[in-house]
């Protein structure tokens, strides 16, 4: 038994579907709870980690976003923010995302999803996005578009495409923008291989 800890509602379907999917784990082996983002932690939250994983020996793992940091100071940040609410997190339970090394999120790690021959939708996007930015001055009422935006964009495309009774495509991510959505990305781990980091590691828990 394991409990690990992500960041919101997207990370704990994209790992539930690893886990179960790729690697074959059954649901009663492992827990996973959500933080609500990576700079507090819920009352809540805090209760069910003593109370339920740490009073029965169970191990936490904490798998968040790498974001725009360097490795060791977003582990540093992650273990201060545990120890400071008396939750032991040792570094090496802890998994950044994409893949352990480079800055990004779990976003970059589906953009990584994409097959080659859609890979345009994600550039025409930049260009549109880069546009917006050019002319941000004339428009400071609008927000700009953010990685969630580009991929919720390739997401509905990619509902659309997937409508064709294409059966090449087996597995997929759910990825959920909406309550009521689901979008689906292929994760296949020789399609991607920068998902091997994130499988060694949920291995080896």
């Amino acid at each position: 038994m394991a409990c690990i800890i992500v960041e919101g509602k997207t990370d704990k379907q994209f790992i539930e579907f690893i886990l179960e999917q790729l690697l074959d784990i059954k649901k009663d082996t492992f827990d996973i709870e959500i933080s609500d983002g990576c700079t507090q932690l819920k009352e809540s939250l805090l209760k069910k980690l003593t109370s339920t994983y740490i009073a029965n020996g169970i191990p936490l793992y904490v798998i968040y976003d790498m974001d725009n940091k360097e490795k060791k100071p977003r582990q540093d940040e992650i273990v201060k923010l545990y120890k400071d609410n008396d939750i032991p997190i040792i570094k090496e339970n802890i998994f950044l995302l994409p893949n352990d090394s480079d800055y990004g999120y779990l976003e970059t790690l589906l953009f990584d999803c994409v097959p080659h021959d859609r890979k345009f939708i994600l550039d025409e996007f930049d260009n549109y996005a880069d546009k917006i930015e050019l002319r941000k001055d004339e428009l400071p009422y609008l927000s700009l578009p953010c990685h969630h935006d580009k991929l919720f964009t390739y997401a509905n495309m990619q509902l659309n495409i997937n409508n064709n009774n294409d059966q090449s495509i087996k597995k997929r991510c759910h990825y959920a923008p909406e309550k009521d959505g689901l979008y689906k990305f292929k994760i296949d781990s020789e399609f991607n291989p920068v998902i091997q980091d994130l499988l060694e590691f949920l291995k080896n828990m």
